[in-house]
């Protein structure tokens, strides 16, 4: 699909969509977020270049966290950098 400059047919409609039964429960997920409690349990989150973003939020969310930036690695960790992701993941869960 090719849309030229200017065109808001996508926006327009995503726009009269978004509170359908199929799209409103995401709204209700941000909600719902503000009363969760902390998770307690162990948490391993990788980050490449969002790893400042990554490590902000995860603290936010949880109290036993471990945020691990992960060097010369874009978005996709596990396709970028398996053996580190691997490595890191089998090293957690054998905690």
């Amino acid at each position: 699909m090719s849309l030229a400059p200017g065109d808001s047919s996508l926006i327009d409609e995503w726009a009269a969509t978004r509170d359908t039964p199929e799209v409103s429960p995401f709204t209700q997920d941000i909600i719902d977020d503000e009363t969760y409690k902390k998770l307690e349990m162990p948490v391993l989150a990788l980050a490449g270049p969002g790893y400042n973003w990554m490590n902000s939020v995860m603290t936010a969310k949880a109290t036993n966290v471990n945020v691990v930036k992960i060097p010369d690695c874009g978005h996709f960790i596990p396709e970028e950098k398996p053996e580190v992701a691997t490595k890191l993941l089998v090293d957690f869960l054998k905690q």
